[in-house]
């Protein structure tokens, strides 16, 4: 959990935020990455900040297809309450799959709509098949604020909140979904203590931070990129193992199964 700081810190995932000298939309935050609070005049800044360099580790930026190894699959089921512009989900996925690019992980979403006839829209999600489900209203059990969370292999996002500091900010909603996501993804796959000083996994979201998700060069750390790597990798391998050893028992027992 994030630690609560100043009065105009601005939170992003997990996520709350809140706007100094406005307290009707003053955010108290739960936790997760977040957002330091942007003076107006600064914001024509932002892109000059990011192309200068901040010092901190290449991120997003870093040219994934270096790494020759082979992209490993992971589902993300999509149950959209809020019904958005099909145009804006599927630049958000985009924009999840270029941040998990260099990790070599690529997402495949499946959309699961209320008319959707899929089996496996039903069935529970586990560690390759997250659930994401975007909602129009406040998530019960958690701060009326929060703009998404993670629990298990279920994100939430609570999306108009969402498209509302995106206007604030002045940030696309597609990529401040899409970078909200990744952060969800990043506690899944990475596990409850995932948060660093820099990045896309930062607790707090500062100008850096923002001025990287604007024109989307943020992303994980070069160990995060490998611990995803290595989480998806084994979870695959382990459902491979699985199927082969199925298939093994099945063969062997089927005989059997014949008077």
């Amino acid at each position: 959990m994030a630690n609560w700081r100043e009065k105009n810190v601005l939170v992003i995932a997990d996520l709350d935020l809140r706007v100094p000298g406005n307290p009707r939309n003053q955010f108290p935050r739960r936790h997760g990455a977040g957002i330091r609070n942007i003076n107006p005049a600064a914001r024509a800044c932002l892109l000059g900040i990011a192309l200068l360099g901040t010092g901190l580790p290449a991120l997003a930026s870093e040219d994934p297809v270096k790494d020759e190894k082979p992209s490993l699959p992971l589902t993300l089921r999509v149950y959209d309450y809020e019904g958005l512009r099909p145009l804006v989900l599927q630049r958000a996925i985009e924009h999840v799959n270029f941040i998990l690019a260099s990790s070599r992980v690529s997402v495949t979403p499946i959309y699961c709509t209320r008319n959707t006839r899929l089996a496996v829209c039903s069935h529970p999600p586990d560690a390759l098949n997250i659930n994401l489900r975007i909602v129009p209203t406040a998530i019960p059990d958690v701060s009326e604020h929060t703009l998404g969370y993670a629990l298990g292999f279920m994100l939430t996002v609570n999306y108009r909140r969402l498209e509302r500091v995106s206007e604030q900010l002045d940030i696309p909603a597609d990529r401040m979904l899409a970078c909200v996501v990744a952060h969800e993804l990043g506690h899944v796959l990475l596990g409850p203590n995932a948060h660093s000083a820099s990045g896309i996994m930062r607790d707090t979201w500062g100008d850096d931070e923002l001025a990287q998700i604007r024109e989307m060069l943020i992303g994980f750390l070069p160990v995060q990129r490998n611990r995803i790597r290595a989480y998806v990798l084994s979870h695959v391998l382990n459902a491979r193992t699985s199927s082969a050893a199925f298939t093994t028992r099945t063969a062997v027992w089927s005989p059997r199964a014949s008077p």
